[in-house]
């Protein structure tokens, strides 16, 4: 800034001119500290606060990314950022059956966290849009149509249970790529819906193999009296006919009795009988297992794959029967598979983050939430942000590989698993091992 010279009149005295120099001098110094103090264009410009993408409550944030260079550039040089691409997750995070989802929605957290740590998919970070069902189907058709029309999100990771499945098929008819959790969702040929955990039918075709060749020529059914145990009763017979010489006994009982012990007294008493089977989940299996373990019952009693979760283990905790069995997914006993199986490396690196994160095993419902994501980002690695497209690279894959089984997708067949992706377990000490 620059000041103008400016003219005064001549005095004669000396006190005069002693007047004007002061005058002159201190509007001098006011005229420089001004200027000291004002800031040029020049002056680099204070550092802005970090963004971090936006997501819904309870997701974490994705993690900033860092600058290619610590040297300031102008800002016309900055690239611009993409746009995250937003995943769906809907699920029950409250409600009767969020102990079900709890580790499924840990795993999903984490899959998105682990790709968007390494940089996300070409460029883009994972956004997780995540809402509440409560697992309940009218709930859930409001939410999905809000995640497809409001959201814009590319892909749908949910529901898990199989009457909220039944309720959305037909809002994804045209997409977006939806995959669930469910072992009996059984998603419609050429649908935008793919399963990821082993079915129920290649579920209990492994344990009736296992009866057969193992000489369990009588076997008990301990199923429930509504729409679950007739549909246990009716699949587990059909399957026991198909592998032929297994009798199956059958006793039912309430789904909300606090105690089976005359149907179990009942089982015990017939020395023919060599295994047990319960057909159910949660409480509802809770209890003939606590009473079998009461009464002593010294034959093996398998429970269905839903109860592979670590709350399930709390739930029976001082009550365990000699020999607790649950037909499930291979990837989920990673440490017992042989070195040369493909799934191994992948389970092993997922339940060792998923260990360092949460401090806890890995159980079927993790697994099968990291699968469903990494179903999802490898078909957007592959395909973008496409459905049509999505849709048929996974229908291509010769095989995908998961971390709890692979898959053989195809056009008509959306669920995609293999006989080999069964496995026995035994629960013992918090823990399950093979059941060789």
């Amino acid at each position: 800034m620059r000041l103008s010279a400016e003219r005064h009149p001549r005095v004669s005295t000396r006190l005069g001119r002693l007047v004007i120099t002061v005058v002159s001098t201190l509007a001098l110094l006011m005229l420089v500290a001004s200027c000291g103090g004002a800031q040029t264009s020049a002056t680099p410009a204070a550092k802005s606060e970090q963004k971090t993408e936006s997501t819904s409550p309870g997701t974490k944030q994705a993690t900033p990314e860092k600058p290619a260079s610590s040297e300031s550039k102008p800002a016309a040089q900055v690239p611009a950022s993409k746009e995250p691409y937003k995943v769906g997750l809907v699920t029950a995070f409250t409600g009767t059956r969020a102990e079900t989802q709890e580790t499924t929605i840990k795993a999903v957290r984490l899959a998105a966290e682990m790709v968007n740590a390494s940089g996300g998919i070409d460029g883009h970070k994972v956004e997780l849009v995540e809402y509440d069902n409560e697992e309940d189907p009218q709930k859930s058709i409001p939410i999905f149509k809000r995640v497809i029309e409001q959201d814009k999100a590319v892909a749908i990771i949910g529901p898990g249970i199989n009457a909220a499945i039944q309720a959305v098929k037909p809002l994804i008819k045209d997409g977006p790529l939806t995959v669930v959790t469910s072992a009996s969702a059984k998603p419609e040929p050429n649908s935008y819906m793919f399963q990821v955990p082993v079915t129920q039918p290649t579920l209990q075709r492994m344990l009736f193999n296992y009866f057969k060749k193992n000489n369990y020529s009588k076997v008990a059914l301990l199923a429930t009296t509504d729409a679950t145990g007739e549909d246990a009763v009716k699949n587990i017979g059909e399957i026991a006919k198909e592998v032929g010489g297994i009798e199956v006994a059958i006793e039912r009982y309430n789904a909300d009795d606090v105690d089976v012990t005359p149907q179990i007294t009942k089982i015990r008493g017939d020395k023919a009988i060599k295994a047990l089977v319960i057909w159910s989940t949660g409480k509802q299996a809770a209890t003939p297992v606590k009473n079998a373990a009461q009464l002593g019952l010294d034959i093996p009693i398998q429970v269905s794959m839903g109860n592979h979760t670590n709350n399930f283990i709390k739930l029976i905790k001082g009550s365990e029967p000699k020999l607790l069995w649950i037909a499930t997914g291979r990837g989920t006993a990673w440490y017992d598979l042989p070195d040369d199986d493909p799934i191994k490396p992948i389970a092993k690196s997922f339940a060792e983050a998923y260990k360092a994160k949460f401090g806890d095993q890995a159980d079927l419902q993790a697994f099968s939430g990291y699968d469903a994501a990494k179903l999802i980002f490898d078909a957007l690695k592959a395909a973008g942000p496409d459905s049509k497209k999505m849709k048929e690279w996974i229908e291509s894959q010769p095989m995908w590989l998961g971390a709890n089984l692979e898959h053989k997708y195809t056009k008509d067949n959306h669920e995609g698993d293999l006989p080999q992706g069964a496995a026995l377990v035994e629960i013992s000490g918090g823990t399950w091992r093979l059941v060789k």
